[in-house]
């Protein structure tokens, strides 16, 4: 038996669109900017309104980075079997007061903001984290 090189087999759907070449959309510039670890600016900034910067959010867009570094370095020190509590506790200090400056930035947030809901859930996760290290679960 012979086969065909021209053969297309399991193509039943029609073709995709073609995009002109030389032409890309939003997604795939910031795509591309990731992969080389360069993003335009001005890519972005056709994202996001200018009437939505603000100081305040600007401010609450840094401490939510802040708290997630806090929480990604508890869950490495939580990970190393070599920690000792004592650190632990520095840590839990630590994240103690950055969620006490999330609440403070997100005070400044309107309700509608959906920056403030998402701030609202890392200062809970903060809360559980901090209480389950107080109430000793992590001795047994």
């Amino acid at each position: 038996m012979k086969i065909d090189p021209n053969l297309t087999i399991g193509s039943v759907g029609p073709k995709s669109p073609v995009r002109p070449q030389g032409r890309k959309g939003a997604f795939e510039e910031v795509l591309s900017g990731i992969e080389q670890k360069v993003i335009r600016a001005s890519t972005l900034l056709h994202a996001i309104p200018p009437s939505q910067i603000t100081p305040q959010r600007i401010k609450a867009l840094g401490m939510s980075e802040q708290a997630i570094d806090a929480l990604e370095g508890y869950a490495r020190m939580l990970a190393d079997p070599n920690t000792s509590l004592k650190i632990l506790q520095t840590n839990v200090d630590e994240l103690s007061a950055v969620r006490a400056e999330l609440h403070e930035a997100s005070g400044a947030l309107s309700d509608d903001d959906p920056l403030k809901g998402l701030m609202r859930d890392m200062a809970s996760t903060i809360d559980s984290e901090v209480l389950r290290f107080e109430r000793g679960d992590l001795l047994g």
